[in-house]
């Protein structure tokens, strides 16, 4: 059907676009109008993001005030999936420099974002130059995996499999997996988490 990904790493589906985001290994961005059936395939990040080929994976997409931002082993970068066009991209490392980011949400007014190198950086999702680094600040230094925002908290996959809830200032756990957890989202309600083997559904209570 006109398909063809290289290493699928990532998988988002926009229910209000109506548009499947795929992404790969090597920065392609596959995207799947589900109104006319048409697939198209952008090579932004491959050909333009100037950072070594290495490190273009797409990790995660988070659609937030139509826009999609893409986490990838460089940074953040945004996407408009009305335009289908690329717009900045975030070098949020502690002097500007790329560093990997695994997994973004918005939460209480900021975009935060997991790093495994320096912990989890938020910055104001109102500030027009969140292309400056020095617009991000580190909200927690922890080993953390993803992050997600759940109605009125903000929760947390940390590296020991546990999922923890950040409230002012500290974090509290609430669950721990057998498994290591791949992956978790927040939809209708509901925090998904998913390990090797298993997918879990937990309501805010």
């Amino acid at each position: 059907d006109g398909l063809k990904s290289e290493n699928i790493t990532a998988v988002y589906h926009s229910k209000g676009f109506e548009k499947t985001l795929i992404g790969n290994s090597n920065g392609l961005l596959i995207i799947i109008n589900h109104s006319n059936s048409q697939i198209i395939n952008k090579v932004d990040i491959i050909n333009n993001v100037p950072v070594p080929q290495n490190i273009k994976r797409i990790n995660h997409f988070f659609e937030y005030e139509e826009k999609i931002y893409i986490s990838t082993d460089y940074g953040i970068t945004v996407f408009n999936p009305v335009t289908l066009q690329f717009g900045d991209t975030y070098f949020i490392g502690l002097s500007g420099q790329e560093t990997q980011v695994l997994q973004t949400t918005v939460h209480d007014g900021y975009i935060y974002a997991v790093t495994p190198n320096i912990g989890i950086r938020r910055a104001l999702i109102s500030n027009p130059f969140l292309i400056n680094f020095n617009s991000w600040e580190v909200f927690n230094s922890g080993s953390w995996k993803g992050i997600a925002s759940i109605n009125n908290f903000l929760i947390g996959s940390g590296t020991d499999n546990r999922l923890y809830r950040f409230y002012e200032g500290s974090t509290l756990s609430i669950i721990s997996t057998s498994q290591p957890i791949l992956n978790i989202r927040s939809d209708n309600g509901f925090l998904t988490v998913t390990t090797n083997s298993t997918i879990y559904a937990f309501n805010q209570q």
